[in-house]
């Protein structure tokens, strides 16, 4: 058992961290994406009182900064261990079609394991992009 047991500890903590790593890498993903959907989203000025992804005076990047911190808070993330890029070409306020938009994250990632996840060094980064056209 004295021999064993560092092993089968050693195996179900790595196995741990990889999956808090795995799904860190997940939410920022999906973070990503739903802040480029922001983007790429009408300043809804006809829209209805139950679908405002706006709030008054909010330009299209607060609202997209906005729901990426709101998407990673709601994942267990900490926000301030994200930075985020904007990517989109230029005079973005005619949202011209086919007009691409988008938003990169670099998330460090904590980690008492870095070992595990061969990366040697804590945090770990976790970077993230998604690029959306208007249509």
């Amino acid at each position: 058992m004295a021999l064993l047991l560092p092993f089968l500890l050693m195996f179900i903590f790595g196995i741990i961290e990889i999956a808090r790593f795995w799904a860190a890498a997940q939410a920022v993903t999906h973070a990503a994406r739903e802040g480029a959907r922001i983007m790429v989203l009408p300043d809804c000025q006809g829209c209805s009182p139950t679908f405002r992804p706006f709030k008054q005076g909010e330009t299209v990047r607060d609202a997209a900064l906005r729901t990426v911190n709101e998407y990673l808070s709601s994942t267990g993330l900490d926000p301030k261990a994200a930075t985020v890029a904007f990517i989109e070409q230029e005079d973005y306020s005619k949202q011209e079609r086919k007009k691409k938009v988008g938003i990169t994250i670099t998330y460090q990632f904590a980690t008492p394991l870095p070992a595990i996840l061969m990366h040697g060094q804590s945090p770990v980064p976790i970077v993230s992009a998604s690029i959306m056209e208007h249509e």
